[in-house]
């Protein structure tokens, strides 16, 4: 766009109508042409699996799901969790039984008193954030929110 203040050469373009000028940002490199532009000279070849690269090892195992527990296990994992929330959490539940953290909170909900609990604890640790982790966590949500409507 043409700006008599900050643009170098003062004179105004002058094109025909109907017609714009818009140029790339960069000029155009041939690893992003289509192949179907290049002459068949220039065409590049699409890499095999032989010539890619050996990948990393992995970080951890990966390790298969297990279905192990029985009906009864269920049941005394609810009981244990009802009876005594605090002792018997997702994790130490997780680890009693050999499942994930995910599982038991699937399986054994954590009673309202233990989740009204939970929250009072947030409540107050999110009252002692200043102003910047504050703002930068309400900005967060906004972006969340933005993403899921896909803007």
């Amino acid at each position: 766009k043409y700006n008599p203040i900050s643009s170098a050469n003062k004179a105004v373009p002058i094109l025909p109508p109907g017609l714009s000028y818009n140029p790339p940002p960069s000029t155009p490199s041939p690893f992003e042409t289509p192949d179907i532009f290049l002459p068949p000279s220039e065409r590049r070849l699409v890499p095999t699996a032989e010539a890619l690269p050996v990948l990393p090892p992995a970080l951890r195992e990966t390790t298969n799901k297990k279905y192990h527990l029985t009906p009864e296990q269920l049941e005394e994992m609810k009981q244990l969790r009802t009876a005594h929330p605090y002792k018997w959490t997702r994790r130490s539940l997780a680890k009693k039984f050999g499942c994930s953290q995910f599982f038991v909170g699937m399986v054994a909900e954590a009673p309202e008193s233990r989740k009204l609990d939970m929250q009072r604890r947030l409540a107050m640790i999110k009252s002692r954030w200043g102003l910047f982790k504050r703002t930068s966590r309400i900005h967060r949500q906004k972006r969340r929110e933005l993403w899921a409507r896909g803007e």
